[in-house]
């Protein structure tokens, strides 16, 4: 009835070296019972069926019937005095037993008091006579058992019964025939449908047991890509000018596919993107010659982690496929088939036409989700498609073919990392490439309450569950059809509740449910929630889902089978679980790269000081602020001239008196 784990730890010198959990899932013990005659039935008497009880009643009367004749058999026979003994207590029990329960039942007491008639004479019997009438009475019980029939449950479902009249025409003649159709609206839950099928003088034929496995949806597949598991890594280097790669206008002409001569062979060959970045310049910059900008050269590749090529795929069509087991019980034979049905067509077995006209689902989103494949199973992704490089999901790195997957050339978004420059080197923080975590989330089975998606065959499948319905059409031909329905009552068992709540990962209870007679569905009622389960005569136990928008649940349901209604109550405590569909960034690896001083721009130093030597009349004669300096000096030296010329011509005739 309920799931149980049982795990074994091992310690040698405090640390544990062995670690075992085995969980074992509920099963009913009725259902774990395949024989008929065994002690393990016998002991368990809710197993039982009404046809079994019926048969042990009638077979302990049989005994007890034929036991004083088997009494009678031994005493001539093998004349075994402590057998007639055992034979005589047996029969005085059963004498006093009948007296007891005769003398206790007030009404036996008032109907026999009213109803007592005079006695009659004794009449003498002959013994033949009497053994006869037992012998006759012993035959009656045998034929009452081997009358009882073995019957299923027959559900409830809906049925609309027409008439229908086909005409054929063939050489200009026409024939018409009148058959009568039913359109059977029914749950594809594994419920039994009968239908009694009858010919025109209305007697019975045969019946039709219709059971509708499920509603399946088969992916037509679209691959998207292929990916694999990787880490992103920045490789940095810092250059001086004119040293290497740090040539003038490095960083403008700078593109992210370069590859430069001093990144290590692992980054030039990984897929990647290559930045540069201005940085600092003279002695004090890492001892730079030059005082103009050195060159700050990082790159971001992928490395692969794994080996395991994951495939990206969505569905853009899912085709529906119907499968009906269809049972024709006559009055000497059983026949069986399964019947694949699609909508629209008619499938003919037997003098029966069958056609699907359609199906009734409820909105379904999650068939628009993008799945991931591997070989070790199918999972259920955040949406990702080709080209669309976006990082924190499975399209951050995309590989076009397989081969390339195999050999990792793929490409990665460029704004997979954000990254900080100092002044040697790139500080990056990334998103994670670890593919695995990602089909952790939402692994194939996915079981909610309206929907079960699963693979089979690397093939995605999805079947509807509650709330589904289909509608099948079913002609009869030159007969009558009566649809057959049974009046059992369930009886349901429930454990916990259990699992999570406001999310796709859902609450789950296991429920027994057990009916009086045959299979059949019963309906379940919640005040927020409904559900449907299968009952059998033996008892069935199965894992309803629920989706609750709480933690505490503590509700009553109310179970509706075609016998009547009853009440159970639901309980337990449910946990909220993150997906995981959002995950923060990660520092990528640094790799920065030391090469030795490069003084080969020593050489080029005399060209150099001739070029900017060269290059300085230039500069002076085709600035502005040279002009005017120069014309301003050259106003400055006129105006000198004037006043020293002026100075001299007054300064000559005193000089002449003086010396006179």
């Amino acid at each position: 009835m309920y799931d149980y784990t049982a795990s074994i730890k091992a310690w040698t010198d405090e640390k544990l070296v062995q670690a075992t959990r085995l969980s074992c899932e509920a099963h009913p013990i009725c259902e774990t019972l395949h024989c008929i005659f065994c002690w393990e039935r016998m002991y368990n008497t809710l197993c039982w069926t009404t046809g079994q009880i019926i048969t042990i009643i009638c077979f302990a009367n049989m005994i007890i019937i034929s036991l004083p004749w088997l009494c009678l058999l031994c005493k001539i026979i093998i004349s075994l005095p402590w057998l007639c003994l055992l034979c005589k207590i047996f029969r005085l029990l059963v004498r006093v037993t009948c007296y007891i329960f005769a003398t206790l039942n007030p009404f036996n007491r008032l109907t026999s008091s009213l109803c007592r008639k005079p006695p009659n004479p004794m009449m003498y019997t002959n013994r033949r006579k009497r053994l006869r009438s037992r012998k006759s009475s012993k035959f009656c019980v045998i034929c009452l058992i081997a009358l009882i029939p073995h019957t299923d449950g027959c559900s409830q479902v809906i049925s609309i019964n027409a008439h229908e009249e086909v005409c054929t025409i063939k050489d200009n003649a026409g024939t018409c025939t009148y058959n009568e159709a039913t359109v059977i609206t029914l749950q594809p839950l594994q419920q039994e449908t009968c239908l009694a099928i009858k010919d025109c003088s209305n007697k019975l034929v045969a019946v039709i047991s219709l059971k509708v496995d499920n509603i399946k949806f088969r992916c037509q597949k679209n691959v998207e890509f292929l990916t694999r598991d990787h880490k992103l890594v920045s490789e940095s280097i810092h250059r001086c000018y004119l040293a290497g790669s740090c040539v003038e206008n490095a960083c403008e002409n700078a593109s992210p596919s370069d590859q430069l001569e001093e990144f290590s062979h692992t980054a030039n060959n990984s897929p990647g993107y290559t930045f540069c970045s201005q940085s600092c310049g003279c002695i004090t910059c890492k001892g730079c010659f030059l005082c103009q900008p050195s060159c700050l050269f990082y790159r971001i590749y992928a490395l692969p982690t794994g080996d395991t090529i994951y495939t990206v795929f969505n569905c853009p069509s899912w085709e529906t496929i119907v499968n009906a087991e269809v049972t024709i019980r006559q009055e000497d034979s059983t026949t069986t088939n399964t019947l694949h049905l699609y909508p629209g067509q008619t499938t003919m077995w037997n003098n029966l036409r069958f056609s699907l006209i359609g199906t009734i689902i409820p909105q379904l989103p999650i068939l628009s989700s993008a799945f991931m494949e591997t070989d070790m199973g199918i999972s259920i992704i955040k949406p990702a498609h080709k080209g669309q490089l976006a990082t924190h999901s499975a399209g951050q790195l995309q590989c076009s073919t397989k081969q390339h997957a195999e050999q990792f050339k793929c490409i990665f978004a460029s704004k997979a990392c954000t990254c900080t420059h100092g002044l040697r080197e790139a500080s990056c923080l990334c998103s994670p490439g670890d593919m695995e975590e990602l089909m952790k989330a939402s692994p194939l089975p996915l079981v909610s309450k309206s929907f079960i998606v699963l693979s089979r065959n690397k093939q995605v499948y999805a079947k509807p569950n509650i709330g589904s319905t289909l509608q099948l059409h079913l002609v009869a031909e030159n007969m009558k059809i009566a649809t057959l329905l049974s009046n059992s009552t369930c009886e349901i068992e429930s454990s916990d509740i259990t699992g999570y709540y406001d999310c796709v990962t859902v609450a789950e209870i296991s429920l027994y449910c057990r009916s009086s007679e045959g299979q059949t569905i019963a309906n379940i009622e919640c005040p927020t929630e409904n559900q449907v389960a299968q009952c059998t005569a033996s008892g069935h136990l199965k894992k309803l889902v629920f989706h609750f928008a709480t933690s505490i649940i503590s509700t009553e349901c109310i179970e509706s089978c075609p016998g009547g209604t009853a009440r159970f109550k639901i309980k337990g405590t449910l946990q909220f679980v993150n997906d995981n569909l959002l995950e923060g960034e990660t520092k990528s690896e640094t790799v920065t790269r030391n090469i030795s001083k490069d003084i080969s721009f020593l050489g080029d130093l005399p060209d150099l000081v001739i070029d900017v030597l060269g290059k300085i009349p230039d500069f002076f004669f085709n600035t502005v602020l040279f002009r005017i300096v120069l014309l301003i000096t050259a106003i400055f030296l006129t105006v000198l001239c004037i006043c020293r010329g002026m100075c001299c011509l007054f300064s000559k005739p005193s000089h002449s008196k003086k010396l006179l």
